[in-house]
């Protein structure tokens, strides 16, 4: 497994928030001999929290660069030193290994991906899918999540592993990557008072960007092409900026 390819996203601020937890991420790739990318530019996106579905869009780039694993870590996630190689999880029968949140559905911060036709399907069927509601039991209000829990209900190679994996609400697991999202982990995490400083700023300025580049009259399809047209130009920029998404040998998914 060492053609793989361990990403996250910390922008509009989070880069600085959680600088440390990134830091953590490089120790856990380069200890395993992984490739690695913090994706920390653009410093402004103005898809602001819905650039969750960057993910989305960089899990497929990567799948598309030939990297035969695919590893996506939450910004807000610490790996632990004592985070085993992805290659303990490994089963012929299933490619794609997730863990359920305090919820109780599938969260989708710590993704573990092999690359085949079967994933880079349902990928594609997410994103497609982006602009349209799910049902209420999978909605989580915001980003991919709830589109995830939704096009992998009845998928028979994913697989549901130990929260270990994907801890985001025990704080007595001895866990291998603890998740501070939100929920009963969220105030356990505080990063230095500076790094919380320069975060707002950023929020700030995105606020008022946002403001003036509003389209008051826009109706929803608009709103959806818009979305669209926002989240590939992200994602072109996001390649140019990191090579390690761009293409390393032709893949055939279909």
């Amino acid at each position: 497994m060492k053609n793989t390819l361990v990403f996250s996203i910390a922008l509009n601020g989070y880069q600085w928030r959680y600088k440390s937890l990134l830091a953590s991420h490089k120790s856990f790739a380069e200890s395993k001999g992984y490739q690695y990318v913090a994706v920390t530019q653009p410093v402004l996106s103005l898809l602001g929290e819905e650039v969750a579905w960057l993910k989305i869009k960089l899990i497929l780039e990567a799948m598309n660069a030939g990297y035969e694993w695919v590893v996506f870590l939450d910004a807000d996630t610490r790996v632990s030193k004592h985070t085993p190689s992805i290659n303990q999880l490994a089963n012929p029968s299933k490619h794609i290994y997730a863990c359920k949140g305090y919820s109780g559905r599938l969260n989708s911060g710590v993704l573990i991906i092999e690359n085949n036709q079967f994933t880079y399907h349902l990928f594609s069927i997410i994103i497609k899918h982006a602009t349209k509601p799910v049902p209420k039991e999978d909605d989580v209000g915001w980003g991919e999540n709830g589109h995830f829990i939704h096009y992998t209900k009845h998928c028979d190679f994913l697989s549901i592993i130990d929260n270990r994996w994907n801890n985001n609400h025990n704080p007595t697991l001895n866990d291998y990557i603890r998740h501070y999202s939100q929920g009963p982990l969220h105030n356990d995490f505080k990063p230095p008072f500076i790094h919380h400083c320069i975060e707002r700023s950023y929020h700030y300025v995105l606020a008022i960007l946002k403001k003036i580049r509003k389209f008051p009259h826009a109706n929803v399809e608009q709103h959806k092409h818009q979305f669209y047209q926002q989240l590939n130009a992200l994602t072109q920029e996001v390649v140019r900026h990191y090579p390690l998404f761009k293409r390393i040998h032709q893949t055939n998914h279909h």
